[in-house]
């Protein structure tokens, strides 16, 4: 679907559209202060470190953004205070692409950041 597009591109815009106008993206958004601009980085930043690949039907950078258990891996990682606990770009790649594969079950991204279901 956005394999090759890039932010900026009216395809590119309406799939962002598509990710807020979702409910629970919409919600999380909100109450987690992401703004448009933020999918739009993220998407970037996934693709050059190796995510804009398929995996069981999903693209990887865009299905990223669209699914709040992927969003909130990867902005909760980003804005941990402890730049330890920070997930590198390339291992987040890896995480993601294990998930869409399905070597991580749902809930397991919460799971890995410590968060009891």
């Amino acid at each position: 679907m956005l394999n090759g597009i890039s932010a900026g591109d009216e395809e590119f815009d309406n799939y962002i559209e598509f990710c807020v106008s979702d409910k629970q993206v919409k919600y999380f958004m909100e109450h987690s202060n992401v703004c448009r601009s933020d999918l739009e980085g993220i998407y970037k930043r996934l693709l050059v470190n190796g995510a804009g690949q398929w995996a069981k039907g999903h693209f990887v950078a865009a299905s990223s953004i669209t699914y709040v258990e992927t969003l909130t891996f990867i902005i909760a990682s980003d804005r941990n205070e402890n730049p330890e606990d920070q997930v590198p770009a390339l291992e987040m790649t890896a995480i993601l692409m294990d998930y869409w594969n399905g070597k991580i079950p749902i809930g397991g991204l919460y799971r890995m950041l410590g968060w009891d279901l």
